[in-house]
């Protein structure tokens, strides 16, 4: 009788207890919940930075990103080098509107008149304790999601 005591306290202990949580400690962490979306702009064929270092075609002051009818403002990092890209941190109100989360890429390459127009929708996960990273996009009207890089989350948005 006293093993099987013991065989069930033993046995009570052992289901009881729960495995750790996964993922980064949270307590007291003050949340803005931010979405955070980086991305750059890369010549379809060769893969290149259109934008930022010695391979770039396409101005910086003529990119812009669009949410419907407002613009919105982009930072940039590095800048000075072809692994440049832009970032747009994308308010948690902005992320919950009842509007579909549609942005647009507009920009003009070197040497022309014409405005060219992509047209973004981003999937989002969550990362940290309690902001959003932009992991992947789709373009115009593709079904084919353009996955962001897992080592810096930037997205390369092909352009023909």
């Amino acid at each position: 009788m006293r093993n099987v005591i013991l065989i069930l306290t033993v046995a009570a202990l052992f289901f009881s207890c729960k495995k750790s949580a996964k993922g980064p400690a949270c307590e007291g962490v003050i949340c803005d919940y931010s979405h955070t979306f980086y991305f750059r702009l890369v010549d379809k064929t060769t893969q290149k930075n259109l934008v930022f270092g010695t391979d770039a075609t396409i101005d910086k002051k003529n990119v812009s990103m669009w949410y419907y009818n407002a613009m919105v403002e982009l930072g940039t990092a590095n800048a000075n080098n072809s692994k440049g890209y832009y970032m747009l941190n994308m308010a948690y109100s902005l992320m919950m509107s009842a509007m579909p989360m549609k942005l647009d890429v507009k920009f003009k390459k070197a040497n022309s008149t014409d405005t060219t127009v992509i047209s973004i929708r981003p999937v989002s996960e969550p990362v940290g304790c309690c902001g959003q990273v932009v992991t992947g996009v789709y373009l115009n009207n593709s079904t084919t999601l353009t996955k962001a890089n897992k080592t810096d989350y930037v997205i390369d948005i092909p352009v023909e």
